[in-house]
């Protein structure tokens, strides 16, 4: 009996102890999370713009990353400024203004008299000889150009300080310069109006 005794006597002490360990336990806990609670509560507010990330910073989870900063608008491309054109020399500042009649256009070949600064020949097939030089002498004088005809072929062109000659000729497919054609292009009943400055 005093075996059995003993062994129940220790039982009871080992569930006495582990209880009152529990307990003990829970009563640190509890006090830790009292106190914990208090510093909170005592501790002043976050005063602005202390401790917040830095510039330039953005903060996710606990963690800063920087952040590119924001980037200015591309700055506009201006197109490069037209040139202006250019100013019209020679004969065709001579001829600025006129209305060509009787269907008068450039003729791009022909044979260039010796000796000239500038010449332009003007071709058509719409209008007779005797109807083109009337009519162009018109719109000459309309645009301010004055005319002299100095030849039965030829008149002499002046507008302020500008002068040129003009030449009509009656058979412009037999007309030459040097040993070459000077109009080897021409259609059939091509009238041709000559017109160039000479060097000085």
């Amino acid at each position: 009996m005093t075996g059995v005794g003993t062994a129940s006597g220790l039982l009871a002490f080992a569930l006495v102890a582990v209880v009152v360990g529990g307990y003990l336990a829970w009563v640190v806990k509890r006090y830790r999370r009292e106190q914990e609670a208090k510093r909170i509560a005592l501790e002043p507010p976050l005063a602005p713009g202390r401790d917040l990330p830095p510039p330039g910073t953005q903060e996710l989870a606990g963690t800063s990353y920087p952040v590119a900063p924001p980037q200015a608008p591309p700055a506009a491309v201006r197109a490069p400024a037209a040139a202006a054109p250019e100013a019209p020399t020679g004969v065709a500042l001579l001829l600025q203004g006129v209305a060509l009649p009787c269907g008068l256009s450039p003729l791009t070949t022909f044979t260039p008299r010796p000796e000239v600064v500038d010449q332009v020949v003007f071709v058509t097939t719409d209008f007779p000889a005797d109807v083109v030089r009337p009519q162009l002498e018109e719109a000459l004088a309309a645009a301010g150009v004055g005319l002299v005809w100095v030849g039965p072929e030829t008149a002499e062109l002046t507008r302020g300080v500008q002068s040129a000659l003009l030449s009509l000729p009656l058979s412009p497919a037999a007309e030459v310069q040097g040993s070459e054609p000077a109009y080897p292009v021409l259609p059939p009943l091509a009238v041709v109006a000559d017109i160039w400055i000479a060097g000085s």
